[in-house]
Protein backbone atom coordinates (compact mmCIF):
# COMPACT_ATOMS: atom_id res chain seq x y z
CA UNK A 1 0.00 0.00 0.00
CA UNK A 2 1.31 3.44 -0.96
CA UNK A 3 0.55 6.51 1.18
CA UNK A 4 0.67 10.03 -0.24
CA UNK A 5 -0.85 13.44 0.31
CA UNK A 6 -3.32 14.80 -2.21
CA UNK A 7 -6.16 17.23 -2.84
CA UNK A 8 -4.91 20.73 -1.94
CA UNK A 9 -1.33 19.81 -2.86
CA UNK A 10 -2.03 19.27 -6.56
CA UNK A 11 -3.51 22.64 -7.54
CA UNK A 12 -1.16 24.43 -5.13
CA UNK A 13 2.01 22.92 -6.56
CA UNK A 14 0.76 23.16 -10.14
CA UNK A 15 0.16 26.88 -9.64
CA UNK A 16 3.53 27.23 -7.92
CA UNK A 17 5.13 26.01 -11.16
CA UNK A 18 2.97 28.24 -13.37
CA UNK A 19 3.23 31.43 -11.33
CA UNK A 20 6.23 33.36 -10.09
CA UNK A 21 6.62 35.98 -7.32
CA UNK A 22 5.13 38.45 -6.63
CA UNK A 23 2.14 36.16 -7.27
CA UNK A 24 1.20 34.34 -4.07
CA UNK A 25 -0.68 31.06 -3.61
CA UNK A 26 -2.67 30.59 -0.40
CA UNK A 27 -3.65 26.94 0.21
CA UNK A 28 -6.49 26.70 2.72
CA UNK A 29 -6.98 23.33 4.42
CA UNK A 30 -7.79 21.81 7.81
CA UNK A 31 -5.46 18.93 8.60
CA UNK A 32 -4.34 16.77 11.48
CA UNK A 33 -1.56 17.86 13.81
CA UNK A 34 0.53 14.84 12.81
CA UNK A 35 0.46 15.85 9.13
CA UNK A 36 1.28 19.53 9.55
CA UNK A 37 5.11 19.29 9.71
CA UNK A 38 5.42 17.34 6.45
CA UNK A 39 2.88 19.50 4.63
CA UNK A 40 4.63 22.68 5.73
CA UNK A 41 7.93 21.19 4.62
CA UNK A 42 6.56 20.17 1.20
CA UNK A 43 4.86 23.47 0.45
CA UNK A 44 7.51 25.60 2.14
CA UNK A 45 9.95 24.76 -0.64
CA UNK A 46 8.26 27.51 -2.68
CA UNK A 47 8.69 31.04 -1.37
CA UNK A 48 5.50 32.26 -3.09
CA UNK A 49 3.28 29.75 -1.24
CA UNK A 50 1.84 31.32 1.91
CA UNK A 51 1.18 28.67 4.59
CA UNK A 52 -1.01 30.69 6.95
CA UNK A 53 -4.16 29.04 5.56
CA UNK A 54 -3.08 25.57 6.75
CA UNK A 55 -4.61 24.82 10.12
CA UNK A 56 -4.22 21.85 12.47
CA UNK A 57 -7.60 20.80 13.90
CA UNK A 58 -8.74 18.01 16.26
CA UNK A 59 -10.82 16.48 13.46
CA UNK A 60 -7.60 15.57 11.65
CA UNK A 61 -6.91 14.98 7.95
CA UNK A 62 -9.17 13.23 5.45
CA UNK A 63 -8.07 9.60 5.12
CA UNK A 64 -9.09 8.03 1.82
CA UNK A 65 -8.05 4.60 0.60
CA UNK A 66 -8.08 4.00 -3.15
CA UNK A 67 -8.17 0.64 -4.91
CA UNK A 68 -7.75 0.96 -8.66
CA UNK A 69 -9.83 -1.39 -10.81
CA UNK A 70 -8.70 0.21 -14.08
CA UNK A 71 -6.96 3.37 -15.24
CA UNK A 72 -10.16 5.40 -14.80
CA UNK A 73 -12.14 3.40 -12.21
CA UNK A 74 -11.42 2.93 -8.51
CA UNK A 75 -13.03 1.92 -5.22
CA UNK A 76 -12.76 4.46 -2.40
CA UNK A 77 -13.12 4.24 1.36
CA UNK A 78 -12.88 7.24 3.71
CA UNK A 79 -12.04 6.65 7.36
CA UNK A 80 -11.69 10.21 8.66
CA UNK A 81 -13.39 13.54 8.02
CA UNK A 82 -11.66 16.90 8.07
CA UNK A 83 -13.25 19.99 9.58
CA UNK A 84 -15.26 21.75 6.82
CA UNK A 85 -13.87 24.93 5.28
CA UNK A 86 -15.72 27.98 6.60
CA UNK A 87 -15.95 31.51 5.27
CA UNK A 88 -13.86 32.59 8.26
CA UNK A 89 -11.06 30.30 7.01
CA UNK A 90 -11.08 32.18 3.70
CA UNK A 91 -11.54 35.69 5.05
CA UNK A 92 -7.80 36.55 5.34
CA UNK A 93 -7.45 35.91 1.58
CA UNK A 94 -10.57 37.72 0.42
CA UNK A 95 -8.60 39.99 -1.94
CA UNK A 96 -7.32 37.03 -3.98
CA UNK A 97 -7.85 37.15 -7.75
CA UNK A 98 -9.23 33.60 -7.88
CA UNK A 99 -10.41 30.78 -5.64
CA UNK A 100 -10.19 27.09 -6.55
CA UNK A 101 -12.39 24.70 -4.57
CA UNK A 102 -11.55 21.01 -5.03
CA UNK A 103 -13.57 19.21 -2.32
CA UNK A 104 -13.60 15.43 -2.47
CA UNK A 105 -16.73 14.86 -0.35
CA UNK A 106 -20.02 16.72 0.08
CA UNK A 107 -19.45 18.04 3.62
CA UNK A 108 -16.08 19.72 3.06
CA UNK A 109 -17.18 23.06 1.54
CA UNK A 110 -20.70 24.09 2.62
CA UNK A 111 -22.93 26.22 0.41
CA UNK A 112 -22.86 28.95 3.08
CA UNK A 113 -19.11 29.30 2.64
CA UNK A 114 -19.40 29.88 -1.11
CA UNK A 115 -22.40 32.22 -0.74
CA UNK A 116 -20.59 34.43 1.75
CA UNK A 117 -17.41 34.42 -0.31
CA UNK A 118 -19.32 35.53 -3.41
CA UNK A 119 -20.81 38.48 -1.52
CA UNK A 120 -17.44 39.52 -0.09
CA UNK A 121 -15.09 38.98 -3.03
CA UNK A 122 -14.88 39.84 -6.71
CA UNK A 123 -12.35 37.05 -7.35
CA UNK A 124 -13.12 34.26 -9.80
CA UNK A 125 -14.59 31.16 -8.13
CA UNK A 126 -13.95 27.74 -9.66
CA UNK A 127 -15.82 24.92 -7.95
CA UNK A 128 -15.31 21.21 -8.58
CA UNK A 129 -18.47 19.08 -8.59
CA UNK A 130 -16.51 16.14 -7.18
CA UNK A 131 -17.46 17.19 -3.65
CA UNK A 132 -21.26 17.49 -3.90
CA UNK A 133 -21.53 14.31 -6.01
CA UNK A 134 -19.69 12.15 -3.45
CA UNK A 135 -20.79 11.07 0.01
CA UNK A 136 -19.87 8.43 2.62
CA UNK A 137 -22.13 5.50 3.49
CA UNK A 138 -22.37 3.89 6.99
CA UNK A 139 -19.55 1.46 6.06
CA UNK A 140 -17.24 4.38 5.17
CA UNK A 141 -17.44 3.65 1.45
CA UNK A 142 -17.36 6.72 -0.73
CA UNK A 143 -20.46 6.62 -2.95
CA UNK A 144 -21.78 8.76 -5.79
CA UNK A 145 -24.94 10.79 -5.26
CA UNK A 146 -27.10 13.27 -7.15
CA UNK A 147 -26.30 16.94 -6.62
CA UNK A 148 -29.91 17.72 -5.84
CA UNK A 149 -29.50 21.39 -4.84
CA UNK A 150 -27.08 22.40 -7.61
CA UNK A 151 -29.26 25.34 -8.70
CA UNK A 152 -28.75 26.95 -5.28
CA UNK A 153 -24.98 26.93 -5.85
CA UNK A 154 -24.80 28.16 -9.44
CA UNK A 155 -25.36 31.92 -8.89
CA UNK A 156 -22.35 31.99 -6.55
CA UNK A 157 -19.86 30.19 -8.82
CA UNK A 158 -18.11 31.48 -11.95
CA UNK A 159 -16.66 28.20 -13.28
CA UNK A 160 -18.15 24.77 -12.63
CA UNK A 161 -15.70 21.94 -13.26
CA UNK A 162 -16.66 18.26 -13.43
CA UNK A 163 -15.96 14.99 -15.20
CA UNK A 164 -18.49 13.03 -17.28
CA UNK A 165 -19.80 10.99 -14.35
CA UNK A 166 -20.17 14.04 -12.12
CA UNK A 167 -21.97 15.86 -14.94
CA UNK A 168 -24.59 13.09 -15.07
CA UNK A 169 -25.06 13.08 -11.29
CA UNK A 170 -25.30 16.88 -11.33
CA UNK A 171 -27.88 16.83 -14.13
CA UNK A 172 -29.85 14.03 -12.48
CA UNK A 173 -30.00 12.04 -15.74
CA UNK A 174 -27.65 10.01 -17.88
CA UNK A 175 -25.92 12.22 -20.45
CA UNK A 176 -25.41 10.28 -23.66
CA UNK A 177 -22.72 12.12 -25.56
CA UNK A 178 -21.44 15.66 -25.87
CA UNK A 179 -24.66 17.18 -27.21
CA UNK A 180 -26.53 16.25 -24.04
CA UNK A 181 -23.64 17.50 -21.91
CA UNK A 182 -23.76 20.83 -23.72
CA UNK A 183 -27.53 21.03 -23.19
CA UNK A 184 -27.12 20.37 -19.47
CA UNK A 185 -24.37 23.00 -19.23
CA UNK A 186 -26.58 25.48 -21.07
CA UNK A 187 -29.34 24.92 -18.50
CA UNK A 188 -26.87 25.62 -15.69
CA UNK A 189 -25.66 28.77 -17.43
CA UNK A 190 -29.27 29.98 -17.54
CA UNK A 191 -29.27 29.69 -13.72
CA UNK A 192 -26.40 32.13 -13.32
CA UNK A 193 -23.04 30.41 -13.84
CA UNK A 194 -20.68 31.73 -16.53
CA UNK A 195 -18.59 28.72 -17.54
CA UNK A 196 -18.93 24.93 -17.36
CA UNK A 197 -15.96 22.72 -18.15
CA UNK A 198 -16.35 18.94 -18.37
CA UNK A 199 -13.19 16.85 -18.45
CA UNK A 200 -13.42 13.83 -20.75
CA UNK A 201 -10.41 11.77 -19.69
CA UNK A 202 -8.38 10.67 -22.70
CA UNK A 203 -10.71 12.68 -24.97
CA UNK A 204 -9.74 16.08 -23.56
CA UNK A 205 -12.31 18.58 -22.29
CA UNK A 206 -15.58 20.24 -23.23
CA UNK A 207 -16.04 23.91 -22.34
CA UNK A 208 -19.40 25.71 -22.46
CA UNK A 209 -19.57 29.40 -21.62
CA UNK A 210 -21.62 32.56 -21.98
CA UNK A 211 -20.40 35.80 -23.51
CA UNK A 212 -22.41 38.90 -24.45
CA UNK A 213 -25.74 37.06 -24.23
CA UNK A 214 -24.54 34.18 -26.43
CA UNK A 215 -23.51 30.65 -25.40
CA UNK A 216 -20.55 28.90 -27.03
CA UNK A 217 -19.07 25.44 -26.68
CA UNK A 218 -15.83 23.84 -27.81
CA UNK A 219 -14.20 20.42 -27.54
CA UNK A 220 -10.53 20.80 -26.68
CA UNK A 221 -8.56 17.65 -27.56
CA UNK A 222 -6.04 16.33 -25.02
CA UNK A 223 -2.31 16.88 -24.91
CA UNK A 224 -0.78 13.47 -25.73
CA UNK A 225 0.73 11.61 -22.77
CA UNK A 226 3.52 9.19 -23.54
CA UNK A 227 2.89 6.96 -20.51
CA UNK A 228 0.20 7.22 -17.84
CA UNK A 229 1.79 6.62 -14.43
CA UNK A 230 -0.72 8.03 -11.92
CA UNK A 231 -4.17 9.53 -12.56
CA UNK A 232 -4.62 10.77 -8.97
CA UNK A 233 -4.84 14.57 -8.90
CA UNK A 234 -5.33 15.00 -12.66
CA UNK A 235 -8.66 16.79 -12.18
CA UNK A 236 -7.23 19.10 -9.50
CA UNK A 237 -4.29 19.84 -11.81
CA UNK A 238 -6.71 20.65 -14.64
CA UNK A 239 -8.40 23.21 -12.37
CA UNK A 240 -5.07 24.94 -11.70
CA UNK A 241 -4.17 25.05 -15.38
CA UNK A 242 -7.62 26.33 -16.32
CA UNK A 243 -7.52 29.19 -13.83
CA UNK A 244 -3.99 30.13 -14.91
CA UNK A 245 -5.01 30.21 -18.58
CA UNK A 246 -8.22 32.12 -17.88
CA UNK A 247 -6.53 34.73 -15.68
CA UNK A 248 -3.72 35.30 -18.18
CA UNK A 249 -5.60 35.15 -21.48
CA UNK A 250 -9.24 35.79 -20.55
CA UNK A 251 -10.50 33.08 -22.88
CA UNK A 252 -12.24 29.85 -21.72
CA UNK A 253 -11.11 27.94 -24.82
CA UNK A 254 -7.46 28.81 -24.16
CA UNK A 255 -7.98 28.12 -20.45
CA UNK A 256 -9.10 24.57 -21.27
CA UNK A 257 -5.92 24.07 -23.31
CA UNK A 258 -3.86 24.89 -20.23
CA UNK A 259 -6.10 22.67 -18.12
CA UNK A 260 -5.44 19.76 -20.46
CA UNK A 261 -1.71 20.46 -20.52
CA UNK A 262 -1.29 20.53 -16.73
CA UNK A 263 -3.57 17.51 -16.22
CA UNK A 264 -1.52 15.64 -18.81
CA UNK A 265 1.66 16.53 -16.95
CA UNK A 266 0.23 15.06 -13.75
CA UNK A 267 -0.49 11.74 -15.47
CA UNK A 268 3.22 11.29 -16.05
CA UNK A 269 4.45 11.23 -12.45
CA UNK A 270 3.51 9.84 -9.03
CA UNK A 271 2.65 12.23 -6.21
CA UNK A 272 2.45 16.04 -6.35
CA UNK A 273 5.94 16.92 -7.70
CA UNK A 274 6.82 16.90 -11.39
CA UNK A 275 4.92 19.80 -12.99
CA UNK A 276 6.57 21.71 -15.82
CA UNK A 277 7.59 25.34 -15.47
CA UNK A 278 5.54 28.24 -16.78
CA UNK A 279 7.77 28.51 -19.85
CA UNK A 280 7.58 24.79 -20.57
CA UNK A 281 3.79 24.72 -20.19
CA UNK A 282 3.33 27.78 -22.40
CA UNK A 283 5.48 26.12 -25.08
CA UNK A 284 3.57 22.87 -24.68
CA UNK A 285 0.25 24.63 -25.29
CA UNK A 286 1.57 26.53 -28.32
CA UNK A 287 3.05 23.36 -29.81
CA UNK A 288 -0.01 21.12 -29.34
CA UNK A 289 -2.71 23.70 -30.11
CA UNK A 290 -1.11 25.78 -32.88
CA UNK A 291 -4.05 25.57 -35.31
CA UNK A 292 -6.71 26.15 -32.67
CA UNK A 293 -4.79 29.11 -31.20
CA UNK A 294 -4.67 30.68 -34.66
CA UNK A 295 -8.45 30.27 -34.91
CA UNK A 296 -8.86 31.94 -31.50
CA UNK A 297 -6.65 34.84 -32.63
CA UNK A 298 -8.95 35.27 -35.64
CA UNK A 299 -11.94 35.55 -33.29
CA UNK A 300 -13.17 31.95 -33.08
CA UNK A 301 -15.03 31.38 -29.82
CA UNK A 302 -16.33 27.86 -30.38
CA UNK A 303 -19.68 26.76 -31.76
CA UNK A 304 -22.47 29.20 -31.02
CA UNK A 305 -25.58 27.82 -29.31
CA UNK A 306 -27.74 30.93 -29.27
Amino acid sequence: MKEQYGCVLYPTLALASLLQPPSTIHPVANVGEEDMPLLRRLLGLHRHIDLTGLRATPEGTNRIFLKYISESERLEKQTNRMKPISFEDLQPFIESDAFIFVPVTDFEVPLDTVERLRKASSGLILFDAHGPTNSIDPENNRVLQAWSDIEEWLPHIDILKMNETEAAYSAGVNLAGEEEMVEAAERWIEKGIKQVVITLGSQGALVVYSETEAVYHAHIPPVPVERVVDTTGAGDSFAAGYIYGLMKYGNPVVAAMFGNAVAGQKLGFIGPYGYKSQLETEMQVIFHYTAMLKDVQRGWKGLKRR
